[in-house]
């Protein structure tokens, strides 16, 4: 291992001014030399004859007078009037007024080999502050199993770090990925899908509002190129692979399923309760809502004390549903979507659900009663005592599903953050407004993945609920390029600056799997 005291690969780029442990350091930046926000740097002390290396990231540039308020304004005005043959970084005047860039850094601790300490001191003034090697960031390197992409910082020397992220947590744990439009959160999650897929520990399945995963775009590939014996697509007409239509039985609908469909009135949602949980009815129909479209409001009134009234549109809209007005729903008894999609996760593929040609309320129909079933599986396994696959969803649009203010979203989606992971099912959720969430969801997502992000709203709702603290970032998140991010969470060692491997550069050759034997674990018991 590279001696941390060597200096010969250092490259110097200022001197430490001020600062103190509770807030930043800053340091005056050589005339010569460069830095970006989001580096990292090293500041070098001798200390009480101790040589200490503190780490910190840059946070902030600014150009400063060091010297008297008006020495600015009066040079700006003698090169207005005769301009100056000499570089204005090195002018002094009698009394020593200088110009300079001033870098601010957030301390993040103090290096020993391959370990970090939290900073209880600091520099003293003039400290050196240098561009680290890449051997002195080697403490970075993490021992997860998914590589997302290699670090983004200035360094010297031969080679890169990659960052690689703990799969366990980030899917047991909930990941979240914000992004504003162009600024690569699709071929992040195609790169991440990728990363899962090689582990061979998870099934996954997409709900693709944009059909953006599954097909190669313009100038970008699909993920049918990862694997396609192991990459399923489900969608209406064309869209669907192999066959695979988006078509579910009516008699398969439970109750809760059937709350999606409609904007139902109390009175309505309680006599739909009344008849789904009688026997009776599932003695002599195969569904309730058959019960409900043979049978008259006024028997109905008779039979259960529904008004007139109410019975009147649960049987236009039962009749809508049996007859296949919905554009997923059928009355083919050999159907069964749900079988066919646990199969699939069960056998660890990635599915993926494309609603191009499906309306905005049979999204959300489709995307709740997948869900659930997903997470009503995996609750019955685990009360078996058996293990349940574990399942990552990846949701696209998440403000839609999660959104408190929307009435639908007190249901599945919730549930799944506060208990998906007790039972071994993760969402990814997908976002380009972070501010339509609230603290209370945002905290349960244990990792997340920050590409750029101009508004100062979206920026500010994922400070209180990120993991760890992400405001000396704000700077950074704001100006960051397409396929850079900030990742900050338990999956990584400490919120870290990010370059995400483009999906299309991939060697996918590497990301296959080599099969002996299936491992299937469990069987689809009823759900």
């Amino acid at each position: 291992m590279e001696n941390i005291n060597d200096k010969t690969n250092l490259k110097g780029i200022g001197h430490l001014i001020s600062g103190d442990i509770s807030n930043k350091l800053e340091f005056k930046l050589f005339s010569e030399s460069n830095v970006n926000v989001g580096d990292f740097v090293l500041v070098e002390d001798q200390y009480h004859g101790e040589s200490n290396h503190f780490v910190g990231r840059v946070t902030n540039i600014k150009l400063r007078t060091l010297g008297r308020e008006d020495f600015l304004t009066e040079m700006s005005n003698q090169i207005e009037v005769s301009p100056m043959e000499v570089n204005p970084y090195e002018f002094r005047d009698s009394r020593s007024e200088i110009l300079a860039r001033i870098a601010e850094i957030s301390l993040i601790g103090i290096l020993d080999g391959k370990n970090i300490a939290p900073p209880k001191k600091i520099p003293n003034h003039l400290s050196p502050v240098q561009i680290p090697t890449v051997q002195q960031m080697d403490w970075i390197s993490s021992k997860g199993d998914v590589e997302i992409g290699k670090l983004r910082a200035e360094m010297t020397g031969e080679g890169d770090i990659p960052i690689l992220l703990d799969s366990e947590i980030l899917v047991k744990k909930h990941l979240f990925v914000a992004a504003m439009t162009g600024s690569g959160k699709t071929v992040t999650v195609k790169t991440l899908i990728a990363g899962l897929y090689k582990t061979d520990k998870y099934g996954v399945l997409i709900f693709d509002v944009h059909g953006e995963y599954y097909y190669p775009q313009k100038n970008s590939r699909g993920l049918s190129e990862l694997d396609n014996d192991n990459v399923v697509i489900y969608g209406l007409g064309d869209k669907a692979d192999k066959g695979h239509q988006i078509l579910i039985n009516y008699r398969d609908l439970s109750l809760s399923d059937l709350l999606y469909f409609h904007d139902w009135s109390p009175p309505q949602r309680e006599a739909l309760g009344i008849i789904f949980s009688d026997n009776n009815i599932k003695e002599n129909w195969s569904h309730p809502l058959e019960y409900i479209n043979d049978t008259k409001p006024f028997d109905m009134k008779k039979e259960y004390g529904i008004n007139i009234e109410t019975g009147n549109v649960l049987k236009r809209r039962a009749k809508q549903i049996i007859d296949g007005k919905s554009d997923f729903i059928t009355n083919n008894d050999k159907e069964n979507l749900y079988d066919k999609i646990m199969d699939d996760l069960r056998f660890k593929r990635i599915v993926i659900i494309d609603f191009t040609r499906l309306s905005e309320r049979s999204e959300n129909i489709l995307i709740n009663i997948l869900s659930r079933r997903v997470l009503n599986y995996n609750k019955q396994a685990t009360q078996k005592n058996e293990n349940p696959n574990n399942i990552f969803i990846i949701l696209e649009e998440a403000q839609r599903f999660l959104d408190p203010a929307e009435a639908q979203n007190k249901g599945v989606m919730r549930e799944l953050v506060r208990e998906g992971r007790k039972f071994g099912v993760g969402l990814g959720a997908v976002t380009q407004i972070p501010r339509f969430f609230d603290e209370r969801i945002l905290s349960q997502f244990n990792t997340y993945i920050i590409l750029k992000l101009t508004n100062s709203s979206d920026r500010n709702i994922l400070e209180g609920g990120s993991p760890q603290n992400i405001s000396d970032m704000f700077n950074e998140i704001a100006i960051l390029y397409p396929g850079e991010a900030v990742i900050v969470g338990e999956a990584i060692p400490l919120a870290l600056p990010v370059k995400i491997h483009y999906f299309d550069d991939l060697d996918l050759s590497k990301y296959k799997r080599e099969y002996d034997d299936v491992n299937v674990s469990g069987d689809m018991g009823a759900f």
